[in-house]
């Protein structure tokens, strides 16, 4: 009987361990699908946020391009409008030397009665 008692104190310890190891088996199954479960996820989430980051690089790079070219156009009137008031400047330069003419040749010929 002393053999069968070991064996039997054996055989229960043998199930009770084998219950403990299927139990952790089970846990260490469990926690491996939600690793792979947030891997995934974190893997779609890596995917969106690069997707995201394409197209703000690309908003970025148009927002430039627009940058730039209202930069040329602002150049660009400021030469024209430099060109403008140059010309404004000749024309009443010009208009005052007219004005001056007038009046000489109203002092002249008016002021001395040959011009009524």
């Amino acid at each position: 009987m002393h053999v069968q008692e070991q064996y039997r104190k054996v055989s229960d310890y043998i199930a009770g361990r084998h219950c403990c190891v299927k139990a952790d088996l089970e846990d260490h199954s469990n926690e491996l699908k939600m690793a792979e479960d947030n891997a995934k996820k974190a893997m779609a989430d890596a995917a969106k946020l690069a997707e995201e980051l394409r197209h703000e690089q690309e908003h970025s790079s148009s927002i430039e391009k627009m940058r730039r070219t209202l930069e040329s156009q602002v150049k660009e009137l400021q030469v024209s409008q430099s060109t403008v008031y140059a010309l404004y400047l000749l024309q009443v330069a010009l208009l005052r030397r007219r004005l001056i003419n007038l009046r000489y040749y109203s002092l002249t010929f008016v002021g001395r009665g040959i011009i009524k």
